[in-house]
């Protein structure tokens, strides 16, 4: 099989994958009975994305989620952990949730407490992601989107 074979039998399997995709709530839309499916907040709930690519970058990913996995309830949360490495600096890494920056740290590249780091990342993190949800589920504005709360 060529590589264009193997592409078009990916693109085709992940077609009939998401028209089999779980769907919950029927509604009658146009007369017709049409489920709706999930949102994508309920699908991909829970998932700690990592875009670090440096060695401390990567360390501080795995301690973080060890702290994130501890914290209650937050398997409702998607983050994002991203880095900007610097030779000079060392690395910007900051995490986002619901395309917003809800902590950033600067750590050098010498930080043997990247644990202790993480942990406090971890705490502050969660903190600031339920505070942005309460947020979120209090203000009602018809003008304005839930993602630009």
């Amino acid at each position: 099989m060529n590589r264009w074979q193997q592409r078009w039998g990916i693109v085709f399997a992940v077609i009939a994958l998401s028209a089999q995709a779980p769907t919950h709530g029927a509604e009658k839309l146009n007369g017709g009975d049409r489920r709706e499916p999930r949102f994508l907040q309920e699908v991909y709930a829970g998932v700690v994305t990592n875009q670090t690519v440096t060695f401390t970058g990567q360390g501080f990913y795995r301690e973080f989620v060890k702290h994130w996995s501890d914290k209650e309830r937050a398997d409702r949360y998607s983050i994002a952990i991203l880095e900007r490495p610097s030779a000079r600096w060392g690395s910007l890494i900051w995490i986002e949730y619901a395309n917003r920056k809800i902590f950033q740290i600067f750590v050098s590249p010498g930080r043997a407490d990247i644990k202790s780091i993480s942990e406090q990342a971890a705490e502050l993190a969660y903190q600031n992601v339920v505070e942005a949800d309460i947020q979120r589920l209090l203000i009602r504005e018809p003008d304005v989107g839930p993602d630009e709360i």
